[in-house]
């Protein structure tokens, strides 16, 4: 469920008693969903999803204790289609329906997060919004932006465990040497055959290296593509290969924003920033940040210092907004598609250690024809 909504006639994000407050202002209602009920139809074309930007916004009553004194669900947005069918996006975070994975990390909620770095994230969005630096459509607009972008990449998990691991071993293998074998090298007392069947292994699977030359080397993305694959087979995400210069930027940005703003960032050291330890919150505002200023680095960090010396403004709610960080497990996940791509290109997942003892048996057994035949 969704507890807020984007108001594309209030250009921000609400949840279902402020907007209430807002529609009932010089109106005459007995009851606050009175509101909801005279604005339904309103209601269903204005309000968005802020996650993916779908309409069919039906609000939904808090639900309250059996004893009536307290809470126990908070009011919320339902999203329905026409026929009353689930109308979230099928990668959003909200959609409860067919085979897509439920996107988890993405989005980062700045309003009720109160880690120190959230809380930071959150003073500076509302110093951004009450001064005009962005607002909340702009928040809104990339959203919508990430969205396009894994519609246009999507594709079904279908590699395995040993698929990943076969990947892995591409990745691990030093291919930058290139060295054809000669059997008449073998004749040195000394030859390395380990060092030529690696050398052999490069030639013969010489087409495969481009496709694992942008994954990590991290064994913790490694694993973690391995759990992806094994836990959700059949489902359908996208390829996170298209986010690549933007995921750059935003490290980019973090980093330099890390090491020069005067804050104590709560979650790991700027350098580290590349294997997953940059907090969420400041990676969400330094995308926003780049989104605004067309991803222009340069632009994105001098708005941020702008957000660092402008004063708080009185509204401190203005930060209760949906944040955006577009590459929560980028790593693990691009591995994931790269391993689809090897997997189609050899045929499927090989053995790594059983491919090298052929290798070298074979080298060896062409020796031993060279060495005969010289003999002759």
């Amino acid at each position: 469920m969704s507890t807020t909504g984007f108001s594309t006639f209030y250009r921000r994000e609400l949840d279902v008693q402020q907007l209430i407050t807002l529609l009932r202002q010089g109106q005459h209602f007995v009851q606050d969903w009175d509101v909801v009920t005279h604005y339904a139809e309103f209601l269903k074309n204005d309000v968005v999803c802020p996650s993916c930007g779908r309409g069919g916004a039906n609000p939904v009553r808090p639900a309250l204790s059996s004893k009536g004194d307290r809470i126990v669900r908070q009011g919320h947005f339902r999203f329905l289609s026409t026929t009353g069918d689930d109308a979230h996006h099928p990668f959003c975070e909200f959609y409860s329906g067919g085979d897509t994975i439920a996107p988890t990390g993405e989005t980062v909620p700045l309003g009720s997060d109160n880690s120190s770095d959230t809380a930071m994230v959150r003073r500076l969005v509302c110093r951004g919004i009450a001064t005009h630096v962005f607002d909340q459509s702009n928040i809104r607009h990339m959203r919508q932006w990430f969205f396009d972008l894994k519609g246009q990449s999507s594709f079904r998990i279908d590699v395995s465990e040993n698929d990943i691991e076969w990947a892995r071993c591409l990745r691990r293998h030093q291919n930058y040497i290139r060295q054809q074998f000669d059997p008449r090298h073998a004749d040195m007392p000394g030859f390395d055959w380990r060092q030529a069947t690696h050398h052999e292994f490069t030639e013969q699977y010489l087409h495969l290296f481009d496709l694992v030359r942008d994954s990590s080397h991290e064994q913790s993305h490694w694993k973690r593509a391995a759990q992806f694959a094994s836990k959700r087979q059949g489902q359908i995400t996208f390829d996170r290969g298209t986010l690549r210069p933007f995921y750059e930027a935003t490290i980019a940005v973090a980093k330099f924003v890390a090491k020069n703003s005067g804050i104590q960032w709560r979650k790991g050291k700027p350098d580290t920033y590349r294997y997953d330890n940059a907090p969420p919150a400041l990676l969400a505002l330094c995308a926003l940040c780049l989104f605004i200023k067309d991803w222009s680095t340069n632009e994105a960090i001098a708005t941020f210092a702008r957000l660092l010396n402008i004063p708080d403004p009185a509204d401190q709610t203005l930060g209760n907004v949906l944040g955006l960080n577009p590459f929560h497990d980028f790593d693990a996940w691009r591995i994931v598609r790269v391993a689809k791509d090897v997997s189609s290109a050899s045929g499927g997942a090989k053995s790594y250690a059983h491919l090298l003892a052929d290798i070298e048996k074979g080298l060896r057994e062409r020796y031993r024809v060279w060495k005969q035949q010289a003999q002759i």
